[in-house]
């Protein structure tokens, strides 16, 4: 595995079918530029392919996935940058400051968001999803998958399927429910 990718410019991925994947299998991947995901699977800091350190992703720049594309983020993330696209699944400790919009994420670790959440579409939290210090526009949750724990205090709005497999909803200091 390579030690470090530092993009400034734009990295496009693009295949004729869904179903293959790319990988950055690297211990430091700092972007600033943009990362454009056209179709299938993209997985930034794998850690896979030989390192024992668990990869670190910073984002300064634009990550997006378009229709049909998935970004799954298996390092620790942290960006300050623009993240939005059709599938976005973070699987390590990420803080996202920056902006975000997704159809469908996927939180399998701690993730902590402090900037503009413009939707998290269908939601699915097997670990930590902590918004109480992001700024939720809309607040609207297309589905909601909690089997981890979502900390709020934020009124969220689920417009359809609700599937509670244990985990927690947590308001904070008396705010915060589900409607």
């Amino acid at each position: 595995a390579a030690e470090e990718c530092s993009n400034t410019g734009t990295v496009q991925k693009h295949v004729e079918t869904a179903t293959y994947g790319s990988l950055f299998d690297v211990v430091v991947l700092t972007n600033s530029g943009l990362f454009d995901v056209t179709s299938g699977l993209l997985i930034l800091g794998d850690g896979s392919l030989g390192s024992s350190t668990t990869p670190t992703i910073t984002n300064t720049g634009t990550i997006q996935g378009g229709p049909g594309t998935m970004i799954a983020v298996t390092g620790n993330l942290t960006s300050s940058g623009n993240i939005l696209g059709d599938v976005m699944s973070l699987q390590g400790l990420s803080n996202v400051s920056g902006s975000f919009t997704a159809n469908t994420t996927v939180i399998a670790n701690t993730a902590t968001f402090t900037g503009s959440v413009h939707g998290f579409g269908d939601l699915n939290v097997t670990g930590t999803l902590d918004v109480v210090a992001a700024t939720l526009d809309p607040s609207d949750l297309s589905s909601l998958k909690l089997s981890g724990t979502l900390i709020t205090d934020e009124e969220l709005t689920v417009s359809g399927a609700f599937n509670w497999n244990g985990g927690t909803l947590r308001g904070v200091g008396g705010q915060g429910s589900l409607i």
